[in-house]
């Protein structure tokens, strides 16, 4: 089974990064949440991972847009269906991961290398944290 070292690193501090391994049977949603647990943060807003390198990039958007019925998303692909094999990612690919629309926290996500690893790892693993862990909600301004 092969496995991803994923490096992801703030837009706003590039002192902060965090490293995961995920296995490819892993799902975008379980890095998200990986991501998520590295920060201590509340899983309470919406996500996405942008395919291309591109954020906004709607063609290549991979989230869980649990909106009501009514709100339209073009070529919706659920993250929590996509595994990371079948993104075909390998050392080097870089992409971005928004989390929380409104405070719009920015990530990159670097793949560093693969590897190939006995049996199957059901979650992904955080394996370094290093920087100050950001604020989820930052203080409003008076």
């Amino acid at each position: 089974m092969t496995s991803y070292t994923c490096k992801i690193m703030s837009r706003r501090s590039r002192m902060l990064s965090v490293i995961i391994e995920a296995s490819e049977d892993n799902t975008l949603d379980q890095l998200h949440r990986a991501i998520l647990g590295a920060l201590r943060w509340d899983e309470d807003h919406l996500y996405s991972f942008f395919m291309s390198g591109k954020a906004w990039d709607m063609e290549t958007e991979h989230s869980t847009h649990d909106c009501e019925d009514d709100m339209p998303m073009p070529r919706y692909r659920d993250s929590r269906k996509v595994k990371l094999k079948s993104l075909g990612v390998k050392a080097g690919d870089r992409f971005p991961y928004l989390f929380d629309c409104g405070d719009c926290h920015e990530f990159d996500i670097e793949i560093l290398g693969e590897s190939t690893v006995a049996g199957k790892r059901s979650r992904p693993v955080i394996v370094e944290r290093r920087g100050t862990m950001p604020q989820q909600c930052p203080p409003m301004d008076d």
